[in-house]
């Protein structure tokens, strides 16, 4: 007895599509090709990356989320300048590395599931189903004391969901800060065109409207914090508010202007923010109650009126303050490698000044361990502060050259100009590890 397929679409009737959605999600797609496509500019495909988050922010408030749509679009902004801090470091295009047929066959299995995905998200929403969601909306009120739905879930139904994501969060900003703290990159001199970057990088208009702007959010934040148990908000979304305003103050004024002004330990503020969360588990068992069990209760507070307070609200700060802590503990110590890495390339050429006695620090390597470079007349491999180092002496107007264990101080070429004549020796050098090809002069 043969068995008819199934239909793919279900008896539950499709939601209407209107003009400003069906543009929108043509806009995202577009968004998600045009990353793909100009994967190897890595800027371009950033952008075309952030507008597809954008699209998604954009339809969570189509579809009355709300919650979703701050904390996406909160979430979008802090990780498009987490990967703006990276690919600073990056070169700006990337090499063709995949041949025509496996990129055919990449795109073949990426269609392919995302045919297969998208027929299983269609089969099941237009088919009845059972949803537990009629039990939070009923019992949101009188068990977590809150009209928001979504936030009661996150800091009472699934308290302990919560509290794992917070501690996970706290961990993964230390273990990348353990990753990236001494870490020493090779600062780009210039764009992908050659361009060097301004030496002096601040905008008068980002950084006046950058500070004008700081108080307005902090007092957003408050206010999406202090009305998330009611209200669209929560203190995940008032953290995120809280950490994009920061940042804009790093980016605008730079780390040192902002570390100075601010100085705040992330690693003590997201290990406070985990604390207070598991503070407010235990103090319900201080009065006989399962762990993270909330209670809320309505005040009269003078001037203010009547107000629900409820201990959920002291486990959203917990939540706040470790996303604070965690989140520009990352990005803070992301924007300190460019001026670590330049402190670290002043450094060497300081040492390389500081007169005689300098020189007999410089210990060459042996000639096998060095065959695979190419090198000029009188050159060497040495090594510096236990790094290789590609060095060449030579005279800087007819001279003789000098070599390096005579006792005379070493310097890197000086400008062009008076000052150059004064320099009986060049020493140029490059701070090249083995193997990385041919030294650049100075």
């Amino acid at each position: 007895m043969a068995v008819a397929p199934a239909a793919l679409q279900g008896p539950v009737a499709l939601t209407p599509v209107d003009g400003v959605t069906m543009a929108a999600a043509v806009v995202m797609m577009l968004g998600a090709l045009a990353t793909v496509y100009w994967h190897r500019m890595r800027l371009v495909s950033l952008t075309m990356l952030s507008v597809v988050g954008l699209v998604v922010s954009l339809a969570f408030a189509r579809f009355a989320a709300p919650d979703l749509a701050l904390t996406q679009i909160s979430v979008e902004v802090v990780t498009i300048v987490l990967l703006m801090l990276a690919l600073f470091f990056l070169p700006a295009r990337t090499p063709r590395e995949s041949s025509a047929l496996r990129r055919g066959r990449d795109m073949l299995v990426a269609g392919g599931c995302g045919l297969l995905v998208g027929a299983l998200a269609f089969g099941m929403l237009t088919r009845p189903y059972d949803s537990i969601s009629d039990f939070f909306l009923a019992n949101s009120v009188t068990g977590g004391g809150g009209h928001n739905v979504v936030n009661v879930i996150l800091v009472d139904f699934r308290g302990f969901d919560t509290m794992g994501e917070v501690t996970v969060l706290a961990i993964a900003a230390i273990a990348i800060y353990a990753l990236i703290d001494g870490l020493r990159l090779r600062v780009p001199g210039g764009d992908s065109l050659g361009k060097p970057w301004a030496q002096r990088g601040d905008l008068l208009m980002l950084v006046n409207l950058s500070h004008v702007l700081l108080p307005l959010a902090l007092m957003i934040s408050v206010y999406i914090f202090l009305r998330g148990h009611n209200l669209p908000g929560g203190g995940f979304i008032a953290g995120l508010i809280t950490s994009v305003a920061l940042i804009l103050q790093y980016v605008a004024s730079g780390e040192a202007w902002t570390s100075e002004r601010w100085p705040v330990n992330y690693h003590w503020l997201a290990g406070a923010g985990v604390l207070i969360a598991g503070a407010t588990g235990l103090g319900s068992w201080a009065f006989g109650y399962p762990f993270l069990t909330s209670a809320f209760d309505h005040f009269h507070i003078p001037l203010v009126g009547d107000i629900e307070l409820a201990t959920a609200m002291l486990f959203d700060l917990g939540v706040y303050l470790t996303v604070v802590g965690a989140t520009l503990l990352i990005l803070a110590n992301l924007g300190k490698l460019p001026r670590a890495a330049q402190a670290k390339e002043r450094s060497d050429g300081a040492a390389l000044r500081r007169g005689p006695g300098r020189a007999d620090q410089l210990r060459y390597l042996s000639d096998a361990a060095c065959t695979h470079l190419s090198c000029g007349r009188r050159a060497g491999v040495a090594e510096l502060c236990g790094e290789p180092v590609f060095v060449c002496h030579r005279p800087s107007g007819g001279g003789r050259t000098r070599g390096a264990g005579q006792g005379r101080g070493l310097c890197r070429p000086a400008a062009p100009g008076a000052g150059a004549d004064r320099h009986c020796d060049r020493f140029c050098h490059d701070r090249l590890r083995a193997g990385a090809g041919a030294a650049r002069p100075g």
